[in-house]
């Protein structure tokens, strides 16, 4: 069953609740966010990237990360040149990742486009995870051939 709006920020703002009490690493470490994220939630956590703690902003930039949600890469692009060093270093990991995701695509596609058999598996599993809105009519096109 998918996990509400309601339920979702319920527990992100229990962790903000911890991290704003001294226990860092509460929003990172809570694998139940990361893997009942869905980006209808992005509006409930997007103003936390404003957010009076510096630790709550850092972490929040990094479960962005996690979950690999790039609507907001042009918004940590500008943290990245203008906020505190520790929300900065959070930046400069979540705009690495996406970088190094999108360097990757391409090599995936031509994997997908010409390979077969346990390399196409791993390449489309592996692409599952990086694949931006962009890419989904070629990989449709791809995937209705096998």
């Amino acid at each position: 069953m998918p996990v509400r709006k309601a339920e979702y920020l319920g527990r992100f703002l229990d962790d903000v609740d911890r991290v704003m009490s001294g226990r860092h690493g509460s929003i990172t470490g809570d694998r139940w966010l990361v893997n009942n994220y869905s980006a209808d939630f992005l509006p409930l956590i997007d103003k936390y990237l404003s957010c009076e703690d510096e630790v709550v902003r850092a972490e929040t930039i990094l479960l962005l990360c996690d979950v690999r949600e790039r609507a907001v890469m042009g918004r940590v692009r500008d943290m990245r040149k203008s906020d505190v060093e520790r929300v900065r270093l959070a930046c400069l990991g979540y705009l690495n990742i996406m970088q190094d995701e999108d360097d990757l695509i391409p090599d995936l596609f031509d994997i997908l486009e010409h390979k077969t058999g346990e390399e196409f598996s791993r390449a489309a599993t592996r692409m599952a995870s990086v694949a931006r809105k962009e890419d989904v009519p070629r990989l449709r096109r791809i995937y209705g051939q096998v």
